[in-house]
């Protein structure tokens, strides 16, 4: 629970940030970037820490999904630039 407060924080702080003197179209792709990282982050940790045993597949669609929602935006951010 500890780790999902944590994750509310630095996405709270990170978009803060990001949201500094860019476009919106620019800052949405970055904070999908970062909130991207931070489900996989979490899912990583929740690997290493299992207290009881999961679903594999479901820890594999939300990694492949967190993985494509960053790649897809790094390659809009990369068309938009």
């Amino acid at each position: 629970m500890l780790g999902f407060f944590t994750a509310i924080i630095s996405f709270t702080i990170g978009s803060l940030n990001i949201l500094g003197n860019r476009d919106f179209l620019e800052s949405a792709l970055l904070i999908l970037i970062l909130s991207g990282s931070l489900v996989l982050a979490f899912v990583g940790f929740g690997l290493l820490f299992q207290t009881k045993i999961q679903h594999p597949w479901r820890t594999v669609s939300i990694s492949l999904t967190s993985a494509l929602v960053i790649i897809g935006s790094l390659i809009a951010y990369y068309f938009i630039k």
